[in-house]
């Protein structure tokens, strides 16, 4: 197996923890002052956390606190290059202490908990390609426009961030710090402004437009013919009552539960097939973007 180096997280916990217990140490950072922000709004992590709760299947909350994990890593006392002797063999109690123990009694030790280690592992790394999942799309939605997000500056001023930054080098960055920087130009006049990014809380909420075109309404008062097309029938009036925006990003999960909700008995039982792909067939192809996030890919 993989040596774990000192400190890395394997968990909740690092080994460091294990071994010494938690808060046992602090590391000094200098305190940075940042903007406040409003109740209207939230931070890019939380945002996250929205869209992943929303449009990221089997999310269970862990994600936000999940971290990159290696394989849990050879015994600790393996760590040290030195030959080992007798003496250098311990177990770790429920209280973090080390217990000096004969070899034969710290390896039953290790052996019965590299089970749950390796379980622990396996879930971590689970909640952590959720997560970047998340990011994935939530960045190819910045990236056509589809949701907006702002930074706020020392001053407290909301600037919009364009669409090509989170196209550029540094776009996949910004969810991992939390903030963004980038250059605005006003005439001959260029400016580099930088702050931490935020949403509004209801970025996810499809929202309505308040002027429809005659020819719009024409085509939302268009009836189809039920017993000819009972299915698509159905879809014109999700349409209508889903109240779906041409700008805003409707999540599959909201279509799939209205779809079950208002399911008409002459159409049978509503399957997950038949639920699940009405709920594409409802949305854009640009919204289908994301999939599982490989492994090993840099952000």
């Amino acid at each position: 197996m993989a040596k774990l180096p000192d400190g890395q997280p394997y968990r909740r916990k690092t080994w460091v923890d294990l071994v010494i217990g938690p808060n046992s140490f602090a590391w000094a950072q200098p305190t940075k002052k940042k903007p406040w922000i409003p109740n209207s709004h939230c931070s890019l992590k939380e945002a996250i956390d929205k869209f992943g709760q929303a449009d990221v299947s089997d999310w269970d909350g862990s994600e936000r606190s999940s971290t990159n994990c290696k394989y849990p890593p050879d015994p600790p006392w393996n760590w040290s290059p030195d030959k080992k002797s007798e003496s250098d063999y311990f177990v770790i109690e429920g209280n973090h202490s080390k217990i000096p123990a004969s070899k034969e009694r710290a390896l039953s030790w290790w052996n019965s908990i590299k089970p749950t280690l390796i379980e622990e592992w396996e879930v971590q790394n689970r909640s952590r390609d959720r997560w970047l999942t998340a990011i994935d799309m939530l960045r190819n939605a910045f990236s056509i426009n589809e949701f907006e997000a702002s930074i706020i500056t020392h001053t407290g001023e909301f600037i919009k961030i364009p669409d090509k930054v989170w196209r550029g080098e540094n776009g996949g960055s910004m969810f991992h710090t939390g903030d963004a920087e980038f250059v605005i130009t006003a005439g001959l006049l260029v400016n580099t402004v930088s702050g931490p990014i935020v949403l509004k809380k209801d970025f996810l909420s499809p929202q309505t437009d308040d002027v429809r075109t005659e020819e719009t309404e024409t085509e939302l008062n268009t009836d189809v013919d039920k017993n000819k097309f009972p299915y698509l029938a159905f879809m014109v009036r999700a349409t209508r009552e889903l109240n779906f925006s041409n700008t805003g990003r409707t999540s599959k999960k909201i279509i799939e539960a209205w779809l079950v909700d208002n399911w008409p008995a002459e159409l049978g039982s509503p399957s997950p097939t038949k639920i699940g792909n009405m709920a594409t067939f409802l949305r854009r192809p640009g919204d289908e973007v994301g999939g599982l996030h490989g492994k090993g890919k840099g952000h």
